[in-house]
C-alpha cells in the first residue's frame, strides 16, 4: 500500500508487514518554515496510535481493493479511526504529557493536542464542511489514484450505492 507520488502529508505511517516494521515518518518543515517541537511530538503521539490500528486500516484497503466498499466508506472508514486516535492523543496529553510539562515548566498547547474534540465521531465530522480539504483530500485522493486504478486494471466492479445519496461521512 504505497502512496501515490504527488502525495504530501506533514506526518504518516505505515503498519508493519512480514518483510518490514512499522514506520514513522514526520516532516520537519511546512511551508519552507521549522515545524515547532511540540508540533512534532503530537504528530508522533498521533501516528503510533495508528500504527496500533493498522490491522484495522489494512481491513479497509483490503475491502477497498476486493470491491467491497468504495471511495465514500473508504473515507469515512479512515476518518473514524482517526477520530479515535485523536481522542486518545489528547487522552495521553492529559495523563503523561501534560503532568511531565508542568513538572519540568514547559509551556503546552492543550488544543494543538485535541484539547475538547467532540464526544461522537457525528459531530467531529460535521466540524468538517469543505470536501477539497481533511479527510476527501487525503483518502478521496488515495482511493481514485490507487485503488479505483486497481480496480479497474482488475476488471473489479465496483457498485457504490453511496454515491447516489448525498455526500456524507456521518453515519
Amino acid at each position: 500500500m504505497s502512496m501515490p507520488p504527488n502525495y504530501c502529508a506533514l506526518a504518516r505511517h505505515t503498519g508493519p508487514t512480514d518483510r518490514k516494521l512499522a514506520t514513522i515518518a514526520i516532516s520537519s518543515r511546512a511551508f519552507g518554515k521549522p515545524i515547532p517541537a511540540e508540533d512534532l511530538w503530537n504528530y508522533f503521539v498521533f501516528e503510533s496510535i495508528n500504527i496500533r490500528k493498522y490491522r484495522e486500516f489494512r481491513e479497509i484497503y483490503k475491502d477497498a481493493i476486493a470491491g467491497k466498499i468504495g471511495e465514500d466508506e473508504y473515507i469515512r472508514r479512515h476518518a473514524e479511526l482517526e477520530f479515535l486516535a485523536e481522542q486518545e492523543t489528547y487522552r495521553l496529553y492529559r495523563l503523561f504529557i501534560k503532568p511531565y510539562a508542568d513538572k519540568k515548566h514547559f509551556v503546552t498547547h492543550p488544543k494543538l493536542w485535541g484539547q475538547s474534540p467532540p464526544a461522537q465521531y457525528s459531530d467531529w465530522i460535521a466540524t468538517y464542511t469543505d470536501q477539497s480539504g481533511y479527510p476527501w483530500n487525503d483518502y478521496g485522493k488515495y482511493y481514485r489514484e490507487v485503488i479505483a486504478p486497481y480496480l479497474r486494471q482488475n476488471h473489479i466492479v465496483r457498485c457504490d450505492p453511496t454515491k447516489a445519496k448525498k455526500k456524507s461521512l456521518s453515519h
